[in-house]
């Protein structure tokens, strides 16, 4: 991860009553999808939440990767173990799921009912070694369109 050298000053004063908090980042390779993972209002959704990104803000989600995250240390203490699993296995609709260990956790601390979100004004880069590239998030701005 490339971040700037106040990170972690400003995910402390962000992180607020949240009990995780992460910079923005996108997914390494050809299409870039946020590390911000659903829309709060439904606990089970996972998906990147694109538009929500982009505003600079602190956004709430409902999970995070683990490149450059902020946690309440209560969290780790209060949940139960594992708190990292990779899970394959075949659903109740026999259509084949994968979670991997950031997903797993930030799943099930969820269901508990503990909350997260992104401070889309800190925006972080994401390092491919096998590529040799950084992936940044690109934030709209009004007077040419990114950032």
């Amino acid at each position: 991860m490339i971040v700037p050298a106040d990170a972690l000053i400003k995910l402390q004063n962000s992180i607020g009553d949240y009990d995780a908090i992460s910079g923005l980042y996108v997914t390494k390779g050809d299409q870039h999808f946020p590390i911000m993972l659903g829309h709060p209002d439904d606990k089970k959704d996972f998906t990147p939440q694109i538009g929500r990104s982009k505003t600079g803000n602190i956004e709430e989600c409902n999970g995070l990767g683990l490149g450059f995250t902020l946690f309440k240390t209560d969290l780790f203490k209060k949940m139960p173990k594992p708190h990292f699993r990779t899970i394959d296995r075949v659903g109740e609709d026999k259509r084949f799921e994968r979670m991997q260990l950031d997903c797993y956790f930030f799943y099930n601390a969820r269901q508990a009912g503990y909350r997260f979100a992104v401070d889309t004004s800190l925006l972080l880069g994401h390092y491919d070694t096998e590529q040799g590239k950084i992936f940044y998030a690109k934030r709209e701005n009004k007077n040419n369109g990114t950032a």
